[in-house]
């Protein structure tokens, strides 16, 4: 591993925590592959994916939310885990 295992992800445990710029950056690229990575769904799914696993809402609730049947936002998420992978 380069840097050695007391550098990892920039953090150097020996000297110093990484500076909030580093940190900063590290949150938008990661915000940005989200991004990238979620808009391979429609919206609909994008919204049923994130509703049960950012949110962990139930099924019913769901299918109230996106006016589709339990049965059919079960299947969207399955769908959706699939194409993200």
């Amino acid at each position: 591993m380069p840097g050695g295992i007391d550098n990892f992800d920039g953090f150097n445990s020996i000297d110093h925590a990484p500076s909030a710029q580093t940190l900063a950056e590290q949150a938008s690229d990661l915000s940005y592959g989200m991004r990238r990575v979620l808009n391979r769904l429609s919206a609909e799914e994008r919204a049923a994916f994130l509703l049960r696993e950012a949110f962990e809402a139930d099924y019913a609730s769901i299918a109230k939310f996106l006016n589709r049947s339990v049965a059919h936002c079960r299947q969207m998420v399955h769908r959706s885990k699939d194409r993200l992978v």
